[in-house]
C-alpha cells in the first residue's frame, strides 16, 4: 500500500487557530500533527482513546493502534496543546478535548493516497457510536 499523505489547508489551520503561516507550517510538516489535526477535527468529544487510535490507524495504516496512541497521547496531542491548538485530559480511558479544530462541521485535511479503502474505513470508524 502506498503511504498515506494528508494534505490541510494551512490558510485554513492558521485561521481557525490564529498561529502564523510560520509556525503552522512547522507543525503540519508531522506526519502525525497531520493525521491528529485530522483525526480531531471529525470527532465529538468526549472520546475514548481506543477509538481515536483506531481512527488513526484508520487515516494512516503504517502504523498500529498501540503505537498509534502512544504518539497521539505522549507527542501530537500534547504539542498541539503547547500551541493553545487543543486543550485535553487524557483520563484512563476518555480523552476530553476542545479547541478551535474539534468536530468541526468540514473536516482539516484531504486524504490522498489513491486506495478508497482507508476513506472507508474512515468513514465506518466515524459512523460507529
Amino acid at each position: 500500500m502506498a503511504p498515506t499523505r494528508i494534505l490541510v489547508d494551512v490558510q485554513r489551520f492558521t485561521r481557525l487557530t490564529g498561529l502564523s503561516a510560520d509556525v503552522a507550517h512547522g507543525l503540519l510538516g508531522s506526519t502525525r500533527i497531520r493525521v491528529a489535526v485530522h483525526v480531531l477535527s471529525r470527532c465529538e468529544p468526549p472520546i475514548p482513546v481506543s477509538r481515536l487510535a483506531r481512527l488513526a490507524v484508520a487515516v494512516d495504516a503504517t502504523a498500529s493502534p498501540r503505537a498509534a496512541r502512544i504518539s497521539l497521547a505522549h507527542a501530537a496531542l500534547p504539542k498541539l496543546e503547547d500551541y493553545g491548538v487543543v486543550e485535553y485530559e487524557l483520563g484512563a480511558e476518555q480523552l476530553r478535548i476542545s479547541g478551535p479544530i474539534v468536530d468541526l462541521e468540514e473536516p482539516l485535511g484531504t486524504i490522498r493516497n489513491g486506495d478508497e479503502s482507508i476513506e472507508r474505513l474512515e468513514s465506518r470508524e466515524f459512523r460507529k457510536s
